[in-house]
């Protein structure tokens, strides 16, 4: 695992992130972190690809992890994609001739699905994403939103603090602790962030036909943060798409009960697309 250093395309900021090489690449993945964690967290997944020659580079966005930015802000979705696509630009750098694939978690699930919807010309071998935030578990009313923005206006640097119970991460004890014990974690959601989010997510349930790229979204039924149905049905609405249902675990199946299935299936996708890319040239 190498350290790497980029300047965000939209404003210089400083994105701190890992590169996992491989040897022989048969692809490289791409992977966008969650909201108030880090690129180190899927080292895991990481090591699961590579296993199988499959380069990985993650890199925090910008108020997360070793990243600059204020802990948990964005003033908007645009600085948020050019942090993904200073990302991809080094991915392709690194790795110019080999199918490319984007992922993403939560946050960055709905993130990686608006970046992929919004650039058909980037020529990605797949998208994966898993436990998205297209809509959460617990529903923001209209009433709410206009108060957050009223606040905003009147307080620019709102910061809120859902308290994340480790629970809802996953449901084994020892991987709940490392989550609330990261010191790289933080629990701060700027109303900035907040609004971008939500509003993303409406985005994308009514532009879901818009992703012309191979689709993979894996959920658990007991995510209590982030929608289940929600990410079935833009699946559905998806033409080459793929859903896993698993019906146990919580949010981040990754480090839950299933997370050997989940790291599985998302490495038989890569390496199923990459060979339609290989077969094709």
């Amino acid at each position: 695992m190498d350290n790497i250093s980029l300047q965000s395309r939209a404003d210089g900021l400083s994105l701190k992130g890992y590169h996992w090489p491989v040897d022989t690449p048969r692809a490289i993945v791409t992977i966008v972190h969650g909201l108030g964690e880090h690129s180190g967290r899927y080292e895991g997944y990481a090591l699961a690809m590579t296993a199988e020659q499959i380069a990985v580079i993650a890199v925090d966005l910008r108020g997360h992890g070793q990243s600059a930015g204020s802990r948990g802000r964005a003033k908007d979705l645009s600085s948020l994609m050019s942090d993904i696509d200073t990302m991809c630009a080094k991915s392709r750098a690194l790795y110019p001739n080999i199918p490319h694939f984007l992922m993403g978690h939560s946050m960055g699930g709905g993130l990686a699905l608006r970046y992929a919807a919004t650039h058909p010309d980037a020529g990605f071998s797949g998208i994966i994403a898993s436990a998205p935030m297209i809509r959460p578990v617990d529903k923001v009313s209209g009433i709410q939103r206009i108060l957050t923005k009223l606040i905003m206006k009147i307080k620019p640097g709102l910061t809120l603090d859902p308290g994340l119970d480790g629970s809802k991460i996953s449901s084994i004890e020892t991987e709940a602790r490392r989550y609330l014990s990261d010191p790289l974690v933080h629990s701060k959601l700027g109303a900035d962030l907040a609004i971008v989010m939500i509003e993303n997510g409406e985005w994308l349930i009514e532009n879901a036909d818009l992703i012309k790229y191979p689709l993979l979204i894996a959920h658990s039924r007991g995510d209590q943060l982030t929608g289940f149905t929600a990410s079935e049905t833009f699946c559905d609405s998806v033409p080459d798409s793929e859903f896993i249902a698993y019906d146990d675990g919580q949010h981040e199946i990754h480090h839950d009960i299933h997370a050997g299935d989940v790291k599985k299936a998302v490495v038989d996708f890569v390496l199923q697309k990459a060979g339609r890319h290989y077969a094709a040239s």
